[in-house]
């Protein structure tokens, strides 16, 4: 009946009612567990930020040393700052000079590596000469006194010029040059200076095996400089001894184990024994203290963990003691110090990170403070860094410089004697050379 089929219309809809309100609570517990999540993930975040923000920080302007064996620095106190990027530059631009471009000269089919800053022509004014390593040259830049150069007197070679160097190889009073390629060469080129800025005579000196690198040093103390050179893949040091005719000895070979990259000869004293440092392929370096039959008898080993670059000496601290200042590159981005101690066989190593790879260092005093600063060259970067000296042993950097070319060389010079150093900054990039001359003002 009618009333039948409402009684069982109740009771098949029954069921669904109850089915309906199941899944309702069903979805009501999904989301509460999903809101429980989403607060506790929350809570866990905050708890982290509020983690981090509470931790000591640094201050990263000034890179501070101990002098500890082991100084390790930490990674946030080397950070390179800037005058543009420092949050608070209250102090750093009044104490350290700001960069400007005053010269720029660019060379077409040209590789500028290497250069020295010399009075060529004795006119008591500072010239460039730089070598070409793609002409097989020297390029004298001559300075006028007027902030200008003469457009570059170029003097062939025998092979392109890498690494330059300067000295007096004959006594005649004037600064001759002597050049050599780089790896690939045996031949070490001398470019002799006979006077008012002209170069008549050349000499060849064959080696027996690819130059690695040379140092000049008057090693048998006879007042004449004599070459002293390492080889591509050839442990070993090796003397040419200048004979004062304009001839040079056969080489003599002091015996070494490892492979050298980079070396200095650090003293000389009496019978030619002479001390060296060496910087290894293998990222470490020696200092060697010599014995009078062409031997060594101490050795002391310092760790760089990275390729030596550059080795220079200067008394970084002030102390009437020579230090060894040290480039290093492609695995720890540093530059490294070993302070003379007052034993003449102890140095005091210290470590100071930098942010990018460098490729060249140099020492002068930038801001005329009497503290001999640093310049680094961040090739890859196309920059320069400067470095400077605030004293025990501590080292700031506040003055980065980009360019748009890959810094080869820099070196420091009061151009236009102002009392203020100029940066003469070389460098190449796609078979163009460039010579930049940067202004320091404080």
């Amino acid at each position: 009946s009618e009333s039948e089929n409402e009684n069982n219309f109740g009771q098949f809809t029954l069921p669904e009612t109850e089915s309906s309100l199941f899944h309702r609570k069903k979805k009501l517990i999904f989301i509460i567990i999903a809101v429980l999540i989403v607060i506790t993930t929350t809570i866990i975040i905050i708890s982290v930020i509020f983690t981090k923000k509470t931790k000591p920080t640094i201050n990263s302007t000034t890179i501070d040393t101990s002098i500890t064996e082991t100084t390790t620095i930490s990674t946030e106190a080397t950070t390179i700052l800037t005058t543009s990027t420092d949050s608070n530059p209250t102090t750093i631009n009044e104490w350290y000079p700001t960069l400007f471009l005053l010269k720029r000269y660019e060379f077409t089919h040209s590789y500028f590596q290497s250069m020295v800053i010399v009075d060529v022509n004795e006119d008591n004014h500072a010239d460039i000469v730089i070598g070409d390593k793609s002409n097989r040259s020297i390029i004298i830049f001559l300075n006028s006194a007027n902030n200008q150069f003469n457009d570059g007197i170029r003097y062939h070679t025998d092979t392109g010029i890498g690494y330059l160097f300067k000295a007096d190889m004959n006594n005649d009073g004037k600064i001759d040059f002597i050049g050599f390629q780089g790896g690939t060469s045996t031949w070490i080129n001398l470019i002799y200076n006979t006077g008012n800025g002209t170069f008549c005579r050349r000499k060849i000196i064959q080696m027996n095996s690819k130059i690695k690198y040379i140092d000049l040093a008057d090693i048998n103390q006879d007042n004449y400089i004599d070459i002293v050179v390492v080889y591509n893949g050839i442990p070993g040091v090796y003397i040419v001894f200048n004979m004062a005719n304009g001839n040079f000895s056969n080489e003599t070979r002091y015996e070494m184990k490892d492979l050298i990259n980079r070396f200095k000869v650090l003293n000389i004293h009496d019978n030619q024994r002479f001390n060296l440092i060496l910087g290894y392929n293998d990222r470490n370096v020696s200092i060697l203290f010599g014995n009078h039959n062409k031997s060594f008898i101490d050795k002391i080993d310092y760790s760089t963990e990275s390729l030596v670059h550059t080795i220079l000496l200067n008394d970084i601290d002030n102390d009437n003691n020579t230090d060894i200042i040290i480039g290093n590159r492609d695995r720890d981005f540093n530059f490294q110090i070993l302070f003379k101690e007052n034993n003449d066989k102890f140095y005091q190593s210290v470590k100071y990170p930098v942010e990018l790879d460098n490729t060249f260092l140099t020492i002068g005093d930038l801001n005329n403070d009497q503290q001999s600063d640093i310049i680094l060259g961040h090739n890859k970067d196309k920059r320069i860094g400067l470095y400077f000296n605030v004293g025990n042993r501590t080292f700031i950097n506040s003055t980065i410089y980009s360019t748009d070319f890959e810094p080869q060389n820099a070196q420091l010079v009061d151009i236009n004697y102002d009392g203020y150093m100029e940066i003469i900054l070389i460098g190449e990039y796609y078979s163009t050379s460039y010579i930049e001359i940067l202004s320091i003002y404080p």
